[in-house]
């Protein structure tokens, strides 16, 4: 993502056209504005959870999640400009719930997991742990 204080190019990232649009911030005399609101939708982007599709020019990157971006400002670009370097994670949408029918709880099978269950101790294995007994 690229400002320069006019405009930024912001590809096909619906929700910050969406954003630029309801505000209709535009020209050279409003950049500092134009900024500020840059740099807020890219936290706003940052803080949500919501999943979003990016497509650049090596692929299409669907379900993935804004987790960090970096500012910059170089020399030779403008000193009025500022890009954005935006931190993506995907998202893997793929896990079901597995659900098993019974009409009672003595019905549903057996699973191992979980906490496991304490059980009392029996002569050998206390004697094994203290020879003369317990006391």
């Amino acid at each position: 993502m690229v400002c320069d204080g006019s405009s930024f190019d912001y590809g096909s990232a619906s929700a910050i056209e969406d954003l630029l649009s309801g505000i209709g911030v535009g020209g050279n005399s409003q950049a500092s504005t134009l900024k500020s609101i840059f740099v807020a939708t890219l936290e706003q982007l940052t803080a949500d959870l919501n999943l979003y599709s990016v497509v650049t020019p090596e692929g299409e990157y669907t379900n993935v999640n804004v987790v960090g971006y970096h500012i910059r400002r170089a020399s030779e670009r403008g000193a009025s400009m500022i890009t954005a370097e935006v931190f993506l994670q995907e998202v893997r949408v793929s896990a079901e719930a597995a659900y098993t029918l019974t009409a009672q709880p003595q019905g549903e099978a057996a699973q191992n997991g979980g906490n496991v269950q304490s059980e009392d101790a029996d002569d050998d294995a206390l004697n094994a742990v203290t020879p003369t007994g317990i006391f």
